[in-house]
């Protein structure tokens, strides 16, 4: 009866991760009624409309299929899509492999179409990481170039490409004169849309050598073809290198002119990355005619624009990442199940036999089999205690560092999240209607809270064993006080709480560890919002003596005064009704404080019940002399 029991329940478990894997593999399964080359297709339609999972998704099933049937001009498509996805997410070193492979296939079968993308998907891919020079011997690889005959648009934007990259490398005069290879190509008005690009790269030049009017010529040219043909993208892009130019020449009244009508523009087609190129505009005129306080406000604007448009790379990535892991894990779970069955069989023969020489044994003698079996079970019981002891004892050993080693795997791919959100929307933003864009900010939102946890929870750890690290950069203090505070400002909506800054500086230079102290900002601010259901928080920063004074002032629920030395203590709160009303793991504080101790500086605590909390947070403004004032562990544990 065991037995069957047993084998029943290992069953039950089986049929559960079957039915998971299938959950998990639907996507591929669906598409078995398509052929190859629907396949391809539709991973593009999917590539080109923004679905960045599914195209992911059905690219490596149109991989799988491809090489299979060994089709070469599918596979190097499919390598391609797979590549494009990659490099979209932000993993520059998988795109740039698979775009290699996409080229040697093309190139093996004669793909002369898919041989020209993938040279320059992947000289693009060295653009954006700043290698010019290697962009440029990859576009030098072009069929046009290497005696290939190809059609005139072709022969146009590969001529146009190098430029472009020449430009640059600062090399005008080489661009100069493939710039005049494109133009003898422009026969027939079917090509203006390669003309718009031609001469915006031709004021661009011209800027560079100072030729402001001659630019502007081009530079209007471009606006006029995009206006006339309906080029929303191209005309926005012009209206800022006309803007750029009167800027530089000092005519800001005209520059703004044209910077608002480019807002206007890029409002109507939702290009939200190009309203923050024209705010920066903007900003760098009112700074230059000692506006500060508009500036600041443009700062503001940016900086809450430039959130509004980041999370869909994450959603995307975090999406891929999840189902690939689940399927393994999945797949995993089951083998080990099986394993499991196995050995559970073998266990239950074993024990089968064990019956039967017992049984025997009780035939010759039942008192002395009785006997031997009480002081055996009472031994197997005391080495099964010790053993229990044992592994108790072993676990509790492991517990901080599996506390450390999980925070660290979940810590890598939440970083991820954090730095991949904010160029999702700056490339494909104005792909995405509102809905989703909120849904991803959503997505986002909730990846930086789950990362502020983690980081806490691997941070205690850190500071439990005296493994926390500084490392010191150059940064904008009043930048990053008022990033934080645009982050901290969704915490407030549905409340009736006031955020605001009272900052007596336009710009701070420190050279401390700047994503300690937004993770220390960012736990103080977080929680005078969440103790204050209503009235105001206030953020204030000072200068005094190469000391930065940094206050958090709420008019919250308060702290008793005999409290105020425990919220300082991990894992604590209050009082146990707070901790009701207040979720929390209670180390934000604990954190900051250790963690502001590191750098060198310190956190008090001033409170009144019912009235408000003010927090003050120090730190001096060069790490550096906070370490030379003191011995190195001094410096780097408190």
């Amino acid at each position: 009866m065991h037995s069957y029991l047993i084998k029943f329940l290992f069953s039950v478990m089986l049929y559960i991760f079957t039915v998971s894997t299938a959950n998990l593999v639907w996507a591929t399964e669906s598409y078995d009624n398509l052929d190859l080359k629907s396949l391809n297709q539709l991973t593009k339609k999917n590539l080109r409309a923004g679905n960045y999972e599914l195209a992911f998704l059905q690219a490596k099933e149109t991989l799988k299929r491809a090489r299979e049937q060994n089709d070469p001009i599918v596979l190097s498509d499919a390598l391609s899509n797979i590549a494009s996805t990659q490099l979209y997410l932000g993993l520059f070193e998988n795109a740039l492999i698979y775009y290699e492979k996409s080229l040697k296939t093309a190139q093996q079968s004669s793909y002369i179409v898919g041989v020209e993308r993938a040279i320059n998907n992947i000289s693009g891919l060295y653009i954006q990481t700043k290698n010019l020079e290697k962009a440029y011997e990859i576009l030098l690889e072009l069929p046009v170039f290497n005696g290939v005959d190809r059609p005139i648009d072709r022969q146009i934007m590969s001529y146009i490409s190098l430029a472009r990259t020449l430009h640059d490398l600062e090399r005008n005069e080489e661009a100069k004169e493939y710039l005049k290879k494109a133009e003898s190509l422009f026969v027939d008005n079917d090509l203006d849309f390669y003309k718009t690009y031609w001469f915006l790269l031709d004021g661009d030049i011209k800027r560079s050598d100072k030729k402001h009017e001659e630019a502007l010529q081009s530079f209007n040219s471009a606006l006029d073809i995009a206006t006339k043909r309906g080029f929303n993208g191209v005309e926005v892009m012009a209206i800022e290198s006309i803007a750029y130019v009167h800027m530089h020449k000092g005519e800001s009244d005209k520059a703004r002119r044209l910077i608002d009508e480019g807002i206007a523009k890029a409002n109507e087609i939702n290009l939200n990355q190009k309203k923050i190129s024209l705010l920066e505009l903007i900003y760098k005129i009112e700074k230059k005619e000692g506006n500060y306080q508009k500036a600041l406000n443009t700062l503001e604007e940016i900086n809450v624009l430039a959130e509004t448009i980041s999370g869909t790379k994450v959603q995307i990535l975090l999406a891929i990442a999840e189902s690939e892991r689940q399927m393994e894990k999945t797949k995993q779970q089951l083998l080990e199940s099986q394993q499991k069955e196995r050995l559970a069989t073998l266990e239950l023969e074993k024990n089968y036999q064990r019956q039967i020489v017992f049984g025997l044994l009780t035939l010759i003698s039942v008192a002395g089999i009785l006997f031997w079996n009480y002081l055996r079970n009472a031994k197997k019981e005391i080495e099964r205690q010790k053993h229990l002891n044992k592994e108790l004892q072993s676990v509790d050993r492991l517990k901080d560092r599996i506390l450390t080693n999980t925070s660290h795997e979940l810590r890598t791919p939440l970083n991820g999240i954090i730095g991949l959100s904010n160029a999702i929307l700056v490339e494909y933003g104005d792909d995405f209607d509102q809905e989703l864009i909120k849904s991803l900010e959503m997505i986002n939102q909730a990846g930086s809270q789950l990362s502020s946890i983690v980081n806490d929870i691997l941070d205690f750890a850190q500071i439990k064993t005296q493994h926390l690290h500084i490392r010191p950069e150059n940064f904008d203090l009043i930048r990053l006080i008022l990033e934080v505070k645009n982050l901290c400002h969704s915490m407030t909506s549905n409340t009736e709480i006031d955020l605001r800054c009272n900052l007596e500086m336009m710009e701070m230079t420190v050279y401390q560890d700047q994503q300690r102290v937004r993770q220390i900002l960012y736990n103080l601010i977080g929680n005078a919002i969440k103790f204050t259901p209503k009235g105001h928080v206030e953020i204030s920063c000072q200068l005094k003596d190469k000391v930065v004074v940094i206050s958090v002032k709420d008019t919250g629920i308060g702290i008793p005064k005999e409290k105020l030395e425990t919220v300082f203590r991990g894992f604590e709160q209050i009082d146990p009704s707070d901790t009701r009303n207040y979720s929390g793991s209670g180390l934000g504080l604990a954190i900051s404080r250790e963690l502001a101790k590191f750098m060198g500086g310190g956190i008090s605590i001033a409170s009144e019940l019912n009235k408000g909390t003010e927090v003050i947070f120090t730190v001096p403004v060069n790490y550096q002399n906070a370490v030379d004032q003191n011995e190195p562990e001094e410096a780097r544990a408190s």
